[in-house]
């Protein structure tokens, strides 16, 4: 069984990742899809297909044979007849996902250089300044990984990561905490922002420092 890490926190946050070694046609044996999921995954390519299916075993593997999930009108994962929130993400052979009765986001990402050219775009003047000179790369990836996190949390699109996304400069470790928030307008939001490098990927959550936060 491909599960790598598989976590229950004491709020009661449940959290798993899985390597994918299965094609679309094992998950499509041995899962219930229904007719409506299947209309949407046949137009999907076979990597980005396999990835759906791996995602929903997941969650069933953390929650049950019976657990569905479908998106709102935003584009964001909701679980069927819940109240918990829920968040997705996948790169490059792993999928992770995320169940809490807390707004949350998360975020895995496979390290690559390739996310200095796009820095500019999402780093505000203080966070840049903070980076680790010995180990920027990393801590990079880590601040990318949290604004992505706060803007699946928030889940209404239409955010400036510069703009609207703060995270508070942290030290870089391969494994550890800071706060971060979402401004914009007249919402304001704060989460605590968990990361933790696994293999040669980074995974980061962000999850809001009260329950009703986002609600």
């Amino acid at each position: 069984m491909p599960i790598i890490k598989k976590q229950t926190f004491s709020n009661g946050t449940q959290l798993g990742v899985w390597r994918i070694e299965e094609a679309a046609e094992y998950f499509l044996n041995i899962m219930d899809i229904t007719e409506s999921s299947l209309e949407k995954i046949a137009k999907m390519n076979d990597r980005r297909k396999t990835e759906w299916l791996a995602a929903r075993y997941l969650l069933q593997k953390l929650l049950g044979k019976n657990v569905f999930c479908y998106s709102d009108e935003f584009g964001k994962p909701i679980l069927k007849n819940s109240d918990k929130h829920l968040s997705i993400s996948h790169s490059r052979g792993l999928v992770t996902v995320i169940v809490s009765d807390f707004s949350i986001g998360i975020d895995i990402q496979e390290m690559t250089p390739k996310i200095q050219r796009i820095a500019p775009k999402f780093m505000r003047n203080e966070e840049s300044e903070s980076l680790n000179s010995d180990n920027s790369l990393a801590h990079l990836h880590i601040f990318w990984g949290a604004k992505e996190a706060l803007y699946k949390a928030y889940g209404k699109k239409k955010l400036d990561f510069k703009a609207h996304i703060f995270v508070e400069p942290f030290a870089y470790l391969p494994k550890g905490e800071t706060i971060g928030k979402v401004k914009k307008e007249d919402f304001e939001a704060n989460f605590n922002i968990y990361f933790e490098k696994i293999e040669n990927y980074y995974l980061v959550f962000a999850e809001a420092c009260e329950p009703k936060t986002l609600m």
